[in-house]
């Protein structure tokens, strides 16, 4: 057996080292930040536009009928313009415009619109010279809706067409024409005609409308705070709105605050549960940042095929239908991504939207700070749900991508339009949210919340960059060291790794040493220095005692003030720190010994670490095996089911088949037990260890008991021998249960379940059951799959 697994992960290491080509960077094509007009001899902006025109106010009046293919607008902007000019450089794309004048005064002067980059630069050839001033520029268009939740799309759902947008990040363009920059913040005055039958949402309150007499009306909305183009939403159709109680007034907000959920017709009501817990995650916030709600009403939107979570418009939040559609018999994954994602998208109503990055490069930052606090929410507004460690877990799985040698700095430069979304990855949400949790530790809770309050007051309904908020966090904590230290985890890429040894010669110490981690393999130079916050976790006869230090120099030694020598350490001793560490054999042997007593977030860091220093060649294949036997021990779900994907990785990684198979075998002996000594309660720990138990025996270890016992259930649940019963199966085991099913049992499975998806509008049953579609072995039935699911009846998104 050993030998079979010592083989195993030699195979692994292999594929980790070479399986990239060496970890080498890929090559990066050179994009200029402007292409040439041959026309005039002036170089098309395709990145930001500069800074001789400067928009001050919106008017957006849009017709819009989901019937049609193609929706038309006229609008008005207030552009201050800082020096004479006879054309203007602005954004639009595929729109087809009629009409572009500008008014200065009693003048008014006549252009001509064309766009010029395939990324929507546009431009404004005026007839004459524009002065310096004010001014207002107008233009009317038409434009065919999207298909996909891209600018303004159109779907269908039960024979209904609706509407909805996704305007982040430059789909805005799409839209209307206007200066799509996220610095330009400005108030939008918005007017839309649709069908008198339909629902009209935007960005803000209705305050009149007018029947036109010929089926539709004209909807006339309240002026929007200053928000830049991509914050707006739009949303018409035949939604369901279901008119929940307002948010009630409080410390910090002196008005209830209107809530509302809209869904598709017939759908409304599935909303209550999203609805009822929202007034938690609000009042959360407001106490956290201080400042009331920024907009006057929040509305909860799932419009149909809406993909890519959810997006944070101002006041009208959009979400998949899966993360708002359940109640209180839902699966608890399903309610806990709601209340992580509800928590996320809500704290961008203040950092995100009432104070928003300059330009792209500092989208980070939103994205960052959303996906750290969404866990502190979450956490308040429901203590049983196991959230305390999920930022360090996503921290974690960040590293994975770090660790390579293409990976990108937190803080990555935007030059052009075509840039913008590589901006958005695990390195901006999961990497961000890491490093914000690890000086939040290093400064403490209530000094790091004065500094975001602090960032809140300066900035309100404006706009700022990372160095600003740098200097809010220092300025409001009282500490100035904190800027140098984060600069240095957001401007260069990596995972740090400290080699901490305990020095027991004369006093006790530890001894540190930092470096870039770096894998066999990979063409990573190990050279680079952080200022690294580190609280170390030593073993005394006393107790256990933390030992904090910066440690920013290449090595260092940090006393421990004890007399006696430690039993272990873990360098990591909250889990707070972004950073790797490796420990001598003595001290892996030392932790394996403790593996089952150390907390949760210990365990966690330690699982990460020793995977981590194996793949590294720093410690060996016995350490890697003790410490992953020690932490299926462990009482903390997170912890075992980190140490599960640890051992799936390095069964998905070994090219062996009988090695393959041995240490499926170990995967069984390992983790069986645990799952039959667990018990059938439902609270969340135990709910989410034996899922994710259920999952590794069923599909990993391919444990044959297991697979017997849920081959049953899954044929109950579609009904081949009677009448389906979806109630046969725990709802956090269904995908698992129905993979079973469709492996075990073929094509009469894999037809019954498809029929029962085709049927169902519950957006969890039909991502179970097309999860456990796609995990069918046969070819046929594979490509039958991706016919039937290409064809109608199934969403963009699935």
């Amino acid at each position: 057996m050993r030998n079979s697994f010592v083989l195993a992960l030699a195979a692994m290491l292999f594929v980790s080292s070479c399986g990239r080509g060496g970890d080498s960077a890929p090559e990066s094509v050179s994009e200029t930040a402007a292409v040439a007009d041959a026309d005039a001899g002036e170089t098309a902006p395709l990145g930001r536009l500069g800074e001789d025109v400067i928009p001050g106010a919106y008017r957006l009046d849009l017709v819009i009928d989901p019937n049609e293919t193609h929706f038309e607008g006229r609008i008005e902007i207030d552009v201050a313009v800082s020096r004479d000019l006879d054309r203007i450089w602005l954004h639009g794309k595929g729109l087809s415009v009629t009409d572009a004048y500008a008014t200065f005064g009693d003048s008014r002067v006549n252009a001509a619109y064309e766009e010029v980059d395939v990324t929507g630069v546009a431009r404004l050839d005026f007839d004459e010279t524009l002065p310096a001033g004010d001014i207002t520029l107008h233009l009317a268009w038409s434009a065919a809706f999207m298909t996909v939740p891209d600018g303004l799309y159109r779907t269908e759902e039960n024979s209904d067409h609706y509407v909805a947008s996704q305007l982040q990040s430059i789909s805005a363009r799409k839209v209307f024409p206007g200066f799509d920059e996220p610095r330009f913040k400005t108030p939008y005055s918005i007017t839309i005609t649709a069908k008198t039958t339909d629902t009209v949402v935007t960005a803000t309150r209705e305050v009149s409308s007018q029947d036109l007499g010929d089926g539709t009306t004209r909807h006339v909305f309240q002026t929007t705070e200053p928000l830049p183009t991509y914050l707006l939403a739009f949303a018409i159709g035949p939604y369901d709105v279901n008119e929940w109680q307002a948010i009630p007034a409080n410390a910090v907000r002196q008005v209830p605050l209107p809530l509302r959920g809209i869904a598709v017709r017939g759908r409304g009501a599935r909303m209550d549960y999203a609805l009822e817990h929202t007034a938690d995650f609000v009042h959360h916030l407001e106490d956290y940042f201080a400042v009331p709600h920024p907009y006057p009403k929040l509305d909860i939107l799932a419009p149909p095929d809406f993909f890519g979570g959810a997006m944070e418009n101002a006041g009208a939040i959009m979400y998949t239908e899966y993360l708002v559609l359940m109640d209180e018999s839902s699966a608890l994954s399903q309610r806990r991504s709601y209340a992580r994602v509800h928590a996320h998208e809500i704290a961008h109503q203040w950092f995100g939207n009432y104070v928003t990055p300059a330009w792209w490069d500092d989208i980070w930052l939103n994205e960052s700070f959303a996906s750290w606090i969404q866990y502190k929410i979450a956490a308040q507004t429901w203590p049983e749900g196991q959230f305390e460690r999920g930022v360090l877990v996503r921290g974690l799985n960040a590293m994975r991508d770090d660790s390579l040698a293409s990976a990108r700095q937190i803080r990555e430069p935007v030059e052009t339009n075509a840039t913008i979304d590589d901006a958005f990855d695990s390195i901006t949400y999961q990497k961000g949210g890491a490093v914000l949790t690890m000086f939040e530790t290093y400064l403490g809770e209530d000094a790091f919340r004065k500094g975001v309050r602090t960032h809140m007051q300066r900035f309100a309904h404006g706009t700022a960059t990372v160095d600003d908020f740098m200097q809010s966090l220092a300025d409001g904590s009282g500490r100035p060291e904190v800027r140098p230290a984060f600069q240095s985890f957001i401007d260069q890429p990596g995972v740090p790794l400290l080699e901490v040894r305990i020095d027991c010669d004369d006093s006790p110490s530890l001894e540190i040493r930092q470096s870039r981690y770096a894998p066999l393999g990979s063409g990573i130079d190990p050279q680079r220095t952080w200022q690294i916050p580190m609280c170390a976790s030593v073993s005394l006869e006393s107790g256990p005692r933390q030992v904090c230090a910066l440690v920013d120099t290449p090595e260092m030694s940090l006393p421990l003030d004890t007399e006696t020598c430690p039993d272990y350490v873990v360098p990591n001793g909250d889990g707070s720190g972004y950073f790797r560490f490796a420990l001598d054999a003595a001290g892996w042997a030392a932790l394996a010994d403790a593996a089952d007593t150390l907390d949760a977030s210990q365990a966690l860091a330690y699982a990460d670490s020793l995977d981590a220093a194996f793949r590294a060649g720093a410690a060996s294949a016995d350490d890697l095996l003790e410490g992953m036997t020690a932490l299926a021990r462990h009482e903390a779900w997170d912890t075992v089911s980190e140490a599960m994907a640890r051992y799936e990785g390095i069964i998905d990684a070994t090219l062996n088949d009988d090695a393959r198979r041995d240490l499926q075998l170990l995967g069984s002996q390992l983790y069986r037990p645990l799952a039959d000594a667990i018990s059938d309660g439902d609270d969340p720990q135990t709910v989410l260890l034996r899922a994710n138990l259920t999952r590794f025996l069923a599909i990993v270890a391919l444990d044959p008991g297991t697979r017997s016992e849920l081959v049953e259930d899954a044929r109950r649940y579609v009904g081949i021998a009677g009448t389906p019963d979806t109630s046969a199966v725990e709802p956090d085991i269904a995908e698992t249960v129905l993979s079973v099913g469709v492996q075990e049992d073929g094509e009469p499975y894999f037809d019954a379940l498809l029929e029962l998806v085709n049927a169902s509008d519950d957006p969890a049953l039909r991502a179970y059951g097309l999860g456990a579609l796609a995990r069918t072995e046969d070819a046929l039935l594979t490509v039958r799959l991706l016919d039937t699911v290409a064809g109608d009846g199934f969403s963009a998104p699935e």
